[in-house]
């Protein structure tokens, strides 16, 4: 297959490598010429993952226009550029059986939308799927073993990816739960923060393992609310991608937490996923009249500058309910593996 990889970040180049180890012809698109000269000339992308040697075969174009004929692309630009990309797209005549696989994680800010709606919503008729993790991208990159989802409510387009994606250290496997997995992939990055304070402040494992648990309790929430599968939860697009991110310090929205909690104020937040998405998914869980209050705790840190000690001890003090159980909600297991 023809697979173009949209953005030169550390995710898509990494994603560049696995495409190009599963014998696809592989092209990276970016806005940078100097990182377009140095993929051709140098097969580097110094500026994202330094230590890489790319292959030959890796080539790069600075013009959108010359990766629309490819029969994939993977979607990396951040969230909050999807719908300006789509829209290039269409001023392209982009055909409308190329395949779309979305690569970021969010929720639009002013919509609410994901991904996936606003593909369908600007090109309605192109098919579309998200990948989702657990997955590191140096680690990707260094191709050191990993699994990896791929969601399409197409399960044979799903199964398709997953085959084209697939090599000896990266196997990929499909799901038709493009909402639930989505879902996942936002709110996983806002509770990374969330757990990142716990670290930061030095607050104990067990202070850890609650906020992680009382997250994975909303994202249930939300899941059902969206008209998502619960199911998904289990899968590695779900507990895989919410541990890998919410307990590792090379996560960069856990480390973003933890940099938070020691008072560090000067804080970049162009590749922290989690501060854009804090506001959507409050936003989005009122819109749908469910209750997300780790999720809320993070959006007062960071964008009403509450004090952290302040939102904590709020925490604490929130009435104890029954908790409610998941797997009244799930579907009967299936016993595939």
């Amino acid at each position: 297959m023809k697979i173009a990889i949209i953005g030169s970040g550390s995710w898509g180049t990494a994603l560049a490598l696995v495409a190009h180890r599963a014998s696809n012809q592989v092209t990276i698109w970016s806005r940078n010429l100097q990182t377009c000269l140095e993929i051709n000339n140098k097969h580097m992308n110094s500026l994202y993952l330094d230590d890489i040697k790319l292959p030959v075969e890796i080539i790069a174009k600075d013009e959108l226009d010359q990766v629309i004929d490819h029969d994939i692309l993977l979607l990396t630009v951040p969230a909050q550029n999807i719908r300006q990309l789509c829209e290039d797209l269409v001023h392209l005549n982009f055909s409308a059986n190329k395949i779309l696989v979305i690569c970021a994680k969010g929720i639009e800010q002013d919509s609410l939308m994901l991904m996936s709606e606003i593909i369908k919503e600007i090109l309605p008729n192109n098919p579309v799927a998200t990948l989702s993790g657990p997955n590191f991208a140096l680690e990707v990159a260094k191709d050191l073993p990993a699994i990896s989802s791929i969601a399409s409510k197409d399960k044979i387009l799903a199964a398709t990816l997953a085959k084209n994606l697939s090599s000896s250290n990266f196997r990929v496997y499909p799901n038709d739960d493009i909402i639930g997995t989505q879902i996942i992939g936002a709110a996983k990055n806002v509770l990374a923060i969330a757990t990142g304070i716990t670290i930061g402040k030095k607050l104990g494992e067990n202070a850890k393992a609650a906020i992680f648990s009382r997250g994975i309790c909303e994202i249930h929430e939300l899941i059902i609310a969206k008209g998502g599968k619960v199911e998904t939860l289990f899968s590695p697009a779900g507990i895989g991608d919410l541990s890998l991110t919410c307990t590792s310090a090379t996560s960069r929205n856990t480390s973003y937490g933890i940099a938070l909690a020691e008072g560090k104020k000067e804080l970049g937040t162009n590749l922290i996923e989690g501060f854009y998405t804090a506001k959507s998914i409050v936003s989005l869980a009122k819109s749908l009249k469910i209750e997300m209050p780790v999720a809320e705790a993070v959006y007062k840190i960071i964008h009403q500058n509450h004090s952290l000690d302040d939102v904590i001890t709020e925490l604490l003090n929130r009435p104890i309910n029954a908790q409610k159980e998941i797997h009244s909600q799930m579907a009967e297991p299936t016993n595939k593996l």
